[in-house]
């Protein structure tokens, strides 16, 4: 769907513009000042958790390489540094990093894998479109 580094890129940014959106959006409801970098990093993070872009580290690298550098100006540069810093963020997420006990974190980490393993375990189990036809 999204082949050409442009592309790629794009998709990035409507997703940041969304975040932002509803950021603003939130503070206005609540009276509050306009939220920062501050509140949107973080949300960005979340985002990027929860939707799991497959590849999303080859993309980047791809947007990084191929996409013309003097396009990647401005607002785009931004979100696009601020992706790549929710990226290393999670890349490199410890129990520190989250303020949490370090048991803890490990106990966390390892059900999630234990649910991550089940899951691509019934995926494997089921049959592609392809074997559908």
């Amino acid at each position: 769907m999204y082949k050409a580094p442009r592309d790629k890129l794009v998709c990035i940014l409507g997703c940041c513009k969304v975040i932002t959106n509803l950021l603003f959006n939130a503070s206005v409801a609540s009276n509050e000042d306009p939220p920062g970098a501050d509140e949107f990093l973080p949300v960005l993070i979340y985002v990027t958790i929860k939707a799991n872009p497959p590849q999303l580290h080859s993309n980047l690298l791809y947007v990084q390489r191929y996409r013309r550098q003097s396009r990647l100006v401005a607002e785009a540069a931004y979100l696009f540094t601020n992706m790549l810093s929710a990226e290393s963020f999670i890349l490199n997420i410890d129990a520190q990093a989250l303020s949490m006990d370090e048991i803890e974190f490990e106990k966390n980490m390892e059900s999630a894998r234990t649910l991550l393993s089940g899951l691509s375990m019934e995926s494997d189990d089921m049959p592609s479109q392809s074997d559908q036809n």
